[in-house]
């Protein structure tokens, strides 16, 4: 039927430009760097400085992902006519491609792209925030950097820690005498050393009467209830479960996280109507009018 026929063209010009890829590449790029665009690679016989006519479209070639730092913020050329229906917007987006070992600056119209922000910012106030974070947006690792510098601190202490898990002294008689003479510390050495010897071959030491040994063993508890403080509060800046970001499992009696789980699906369903619906009918109409 015909309806299978359009179905058919639909599925594989979707195909053809890889849509689910690079839909999916352009989200990362934005949360990792607060910004990205989607250019629509569509042959109209028109340069990318030049409005995208739709109805000259002769063929759907692909989707081009630029990440924020390809697009010189300072360059942009933006819309300064209030008479303008995208007074404000951006009309030029000065975009750096690279081709081979070089790289080429091409502006491109704002009819061939689909912006995608990160953490939308206010646009007023005088704070420390650069215009270029204003417009696109903050990265996701922007709010949870500081903690997950703390977590990856607290694993280098306890990498520390392990390896002074446990920690001999050695109580040597006259060790004060020993030091006070020529080649004192020749003769301490060689005397630990011969100790070390004799607990390698032996399993045991052996002392002069008044010599004494003693291992300190340290303690590690409360360690993995303060490095679970450190994951909760990173899971709480993301958003992310738990079980999800850390694969923990949930603690306490009767904890299944089927909670956080159905909230998480709750925040997914959300950035779903918000944030992909809108490039997903952007691309399906510019398919459609073509």
């Amino acid at each position: 039927s015909e309806d299978e026929e359009l179905l058919k063209n639909y599925n594989n010009i979707l195909d053809s430009i890889h849509l689910k890829e690079k839909v999916s590449e352009a989200f990362k790029w934005a949360r990792l760097y607060g910004g990205s665009i989607i250019i629509l690679g569509a042959f109209d016989g028109q340069e990318l400085s030049k409005p995208l006519a739709v109805k000259g479209i002769k063929k759907f070639e692909s989707l081009k992902v630029v990440p924020r730092p390809n697009i010189q913020f300072g360059s942009m050329k933006f819309q300064t006519n209030p008479n303008e229906a995208r007074f404000g917007e951006v009309e030029y987006y000065p975009v750096e491609f690279k081709v081979g070992n070089s790289f080429q600056m091409v502006d491109v119209h704002w009819s061939r792209v689909i912006e995608i922000h990160s953490i939308k910012l206010p646009n007023t106030g005088n704070g420390n925030i650069l215009n270029e974070y204003r417009f696109w947006g903050l990265p996701v690792l922007q709010r949870v950097r500081d903690r997950l510098a703390d977590l990856g601190a607290s694993f280098g202490s306890i990498s520390q820690l392990m390896q002074e898990l446990c920690v001999g002294k050695f109580k040597l008689d006259g060790l004060a005498e020993m030091m006070s003479v020529p080649d004192g510390e020749k003769l301490i050495q060689n005397r630990l050393q011969a100790m070390d010897l004799m607990k390698s071959c032996f399993h045991s030491i052996m002392l002069d009467s008044g010599d004494d040994y003693i291992r300190d063993t340290l303690s590690l508890g409360g360690v993995s209830e303060v490095l679970y403080q450190f994951m909760t509060v990173i899971s709480s800046s993301t958003g992310y479960p738990m079980t999800r970001l850390f694969g923990i499992s949930p603690g306490g009696l009767n904890s299944t996280g089927d909670s956080d789980t159905y909230s998480y699906y709750d925040m997914v369903k959300a950035k779903q109507e918000l944030e992909l619906k809108p490039v997903l009918r952007r691309i399906m109409s510019v398919i459609s009018e073509s």
